[in-house]
């Protein structure tokens, strides 16, 4: 039987049955790609060319990345940021660290693509899910900023001092392998490009990992704290992180993603064990304020010895949920009325007596260090004595307040420590993680301590800044496929962008005023018709300068 047989046999029997609904159901069919024996129009046919060519055909192989400079609020490392929708580059006079850098662009307009679906505010994520997405934001912003990189390098006439100027930085890893031959971005064979994929994704994952991580762990961490403030702790969200994860990851039309060995490991310890409470059943109302009372006395187990860490553990979490039961209660009401704190402790432990899920998240517990595993505490006074902060609240040692309180009395006795035997895990990692990590040691958290919930900042600077107008760069438009589907007018649109941004005079790329109006003295040198192709020139960049304003102010 003939395909036109088939599909007519089909209709047949579908308007036999649904009657009316049998035209949109053909309908449909023939959208996606199946025809019906009826002879098309040359409308039709046009109409059907055209869709195909729209699918095809890239509308926009560059973007114009819109920012403004700040010259008087500007940070020690950054030479430009994205926040509140738009990208700041900071302008800081005499320091050419600050220097416009076309890669930079594409990455914090990479970070600009990710906000446009509004990952942060739209969907839930476990806190471990969260922080990793805060991670993955900045791989992918990096792979935007190397693509860039990479298409330079590709049109640059002198190709091998091009690749020096990357050595020492984090993308020297890239110009590495191309030293070696292991890839060559100049050929378009789909095994040497998927080759090429493979290495920018890893590459990008592990030097970011093993060189920026640390530095943004603080950062992320804080960021982590304002989401499980606004949405608590989730205990499931798969299916969104593997979307948004995707989405970030799409770039010029490549999953980048897809090449990656494995998804990134974070392994600040405050960030596990705040993802491992969310699958306690009697924590999860506590939200942020339990997640933080938690964290801020978890360095006291580091003094404990592993024989008392369980139970030391146990300790932390009832303090906490302790003091989140009594978060709203002022010293003088709590020490008029030490019942209160009692009957508190009291249902606390009975509620954790009876939750299973907490017994489990015992069980599981500790995640084992050198540093603890090595440490024996013997001495019964100084161990009172860290388990008397962990239930210490606006000055008050709460145990005082409780009937027969014992540093002994924990919901679940740990018997067999046998299972340790002094080899390292992780617990709070997924398993399909656990070989990966084997033998690391545990990164340290060395920066400020979090603001307990019942503590308020004072004395908050308040930053002036003064913007300049609009101002905008060409670079590669990486929202389309711009690495599978370019045309060679695509690939000329690309080379003149990153021609024109070359163009751009040094001086007005760096950050020296004085050496700006020398440049801008020298053109009244110039005979007048070519200053005013210049000035014009300069003007239809709006390039900002330190003591130079164009444009309307913002």
């Amino acid at each position: 039987m003939k395909v036109s047989d088939k599909l007519k046999s089909i209709w047949n029997k579908i308007r036999n049955r649904y009657s009316a609904y049998a035209a949109v159901a053909v309908m449909g069919l023939g959208s996606v790609g199946c025809s019906s024996s009826a002879p098309q129009t040359p409308d039709a046919e046009k109409e059907k060319a055209e869709k195909i060519e729209n699918v095809v055909k890239i509308k926009n192989p560059t973007r114009n990345v819109k920012y403004v400079t700040d010259t008087l609020y500007h940070s020690g490392r950054t030479l430009l940021y994205y926040g509140n929708g738009y990208i700041t580059r900071n302008y800081v006079d005499k320091n050419n660290m600050y220097k416009m850098s076309l890669s930079l662009f594409s990455h914090e307009d990479w970070h600009a693509h990710n906000d446009e679906i509004k990952w942060r505010l739209r969907f839930k994520y476990t806190p471990f899910e969260y922080y990793k997405l805060c991670m993955h934001d900045e791989i992918s912003a990096n792979i935007a900023a190397l693509l860039t990189v990479r298409y330079q390098y590709i049109y640059a006439e002198n190709k091998k001092e091009f690749a020096q100027k990357f050595k020492g930085r984090i993308f020297e890893f890239y110009f590495k392998a191309i030293e070696k031959g292991d890839i060559n971005p100049l050929r378009a064979n789909p095994k040497d490009r998927e080759k090429e994929y493979a290495l920018i994704a890893n590459g990008v994952q592990k030097v970011w990992m093993e060189r920026c991580a640390k530095g943004y762990m603080p950062t992320i961490y804080g960021m982590l704290q304002r989401y499980v403030e606004r949405n608590g702790l989730i205990e499931n969200s798969r299916k969104n992180y593997n979307y948004v994860r995707g989405y970030m990851y799409n770039i010029g039309g490549v999953d980048f993603y897809k090449y990656m060995k494995h998804d990134i490991v974070p392994e600040d310890e405050r960030v596990l064990l705040s993802d491992g409470l969310k699958a306690v059943k009697s924590m999860n109302d506590g939200g942020i304020d339990i997640m933080n009372y938690v964290n801020n006395g978890y360095s006291l187990l580091n003094d404990i010895g592993i024989e008392r860490q369980s139970e030391a553990f146990q300790h932390l979490l009832i303090a906490a949920k302790l003091k989140y039961s009594l978060r709203n209660k002022s010293e003088e009401e709590i020490q008029s009325n030490p019942q209160l704190v009692d009957m508190y402790y009291q249902q606390i432990m009975s509620k954790f007596a009876r939750d299973k899920t907490y017994r489990q998240y015992i069980d599981k517990f500790p995640t084992i260090s050198e540093q603890r595993s090595s440490v024996k505490i013997t001495d019964k006074h100084e161990y009172n004595e860290i388990i008397g902060k962990m239930y210490t609240l606006k000055g008050m040692d709460l145990r005082k307040y409780i009937n027969a309180f014992s540093n002994e009395n924990v919901p679940v006795k740990m018997q067999n420590y046998s299972k340790f035997n002094g080899t390292y895990t992780n617990w709070l990692l997924p398993v399909e993680f656990l070989d990966e990590t084997a033998q690391k040691p545990q990164v340290k958290y060395n920066g400020p301590m979090i603001i307990e919930p019942d503590k308020k900042q004072e004395n908050v600077n308040i930053v002036k800044r003064r913007l300049s107008a609009w101002q905008f760069v060409e670079t590669p438009n990486y929202r389309e496929p711009i690495l599978t589907l370019a045309t060679q007018d695509d690939e000329a649109k690309i080379i003149k962008a990153i021609a024109d941004f070359d163009a751009i005079p040094q001086v007005l790329k760096e950050c020296d005023t004085e050496a700006q109006k020398a440049y801008y003295a020298s053109l009244e040198k110039v005979s007048e018709k070519k200053q005013e192709k210049v000035k014009k020139e300069v003007k239809s960049r709006n390039l900002y300068t330190g003591f130079r304003r164009t444009g309307k102010k913002r």
